[in-house]
């Protein structure tokens, strides 16, 4: 974002077994103050049917997630780019036709803060380090039983490979390496990934993030940039999904300059 030149708006969709996820988001850069943005997310988890102690169906159960981000970021000299990002989340329960089991809601604020760094060389190198979700726990019921963010710090770096071959064809391939930790559990992931492109309009992506339990995996992506328009297509091959005749977890955006 620190570095945006012109104004852009993207809509994305994904569906994984968390369940369905929407977001819309905007942009605006400004010359003199940095960039500002701001979206909306959410997540929505049709957790299936609620029954008796009979086993009669009552009714279906929906958790639904929703979250409203408004961020500023901006470039600090010629080298160094940082942000911030203040979100409010919001978690809900429902049953709909049900009467026995109720419905309720929560909210709780949190903000996200990242910088990056372009180092001085020749392989447009960037090295960067994010803090995100710091804030109160989410309250559902009482103080006690409050469940805390994940809160998350993410460092990684990202280079551009120097061959000599691709650069005479117009394309470029950078890679990337990322390790992330969960503060409460002191759980952490890796994840390695790589970008082709050509003449900045067509990349193809492939990466590999290793998480516990089993759930590390693939994904392979697609993207196209003509002009004001762009569009992205990812898909994740998990275990998890693949083992119980789910599909994939797949992701696509839409995003345009304006």
């Amino acid at each position: 974002m620190a570095r945006m030149k012109e104004r852009e708006g993207a809509f994305s969709y994904g569906s994984s077994l968390a369940g369905t996820a929407l977001m819309l988001s905007a942009a605006v850069p400004s010359r003199a103050l940095g960039t500002f943005a701001a979206g909306v997310y959410l997540l929505d988890s049709d957790v299936g049917e609620a029954t008796d102690t009979t086993g009669f169906v009552i009714g279906d159960i929906s958790v639904r997630n929703y979250l409203l981000a408004a961020s500023y970021a901006s470039p600090v000299g010629k080298r160094l780019s940082a942000g911030l990002t203040y979100k409010y989340i919001r978690f809900a329960q429902s049953c709909a036709g049900c009467n026995t089991i109720p419905s309720f809601s929560a909210g709780t604020s949190a903000l996200d803060v990242g910088a990056h760094y372009r180092l001085p060389d020749a392989l447009a190198t960037t090295v960067g380090v994010s803090v995100r979700n710091v804030g109160q726990p989410l309250q559902v019921k009482d103080a006690e039983q409050a469940d805390p963010l994940p809160r998350l710090v993410q460092a990684g770096v990202r280079t551009r490979l120097p061959l000599k071959s691709l650069a005479e064809a117009g394309a470029s391939l950078d890679v990337s390496v990322d390790v992330l930790r969960t503060i409460e559990t002191s759980a952490s992931s890796e994840a390695i990934g790589a970008v082709l492109g050509y003449r900045d309009q067509l990349f193809l992506s492939a990466g590999f993030k290793h998480l516990p339990n089993d759930l590390s995996a693939p994904t392979i992506g697609f993207s196209i940039q003509r002009g004001a328009f762009g569009f992205d297509l990812s898909r994740r091959f998990e275990k998890l999904a693949s083992a119980g005749g789910e599909p994939a977890p797949t992701y696509f955006s839409l995003h345009f300059k304006f």
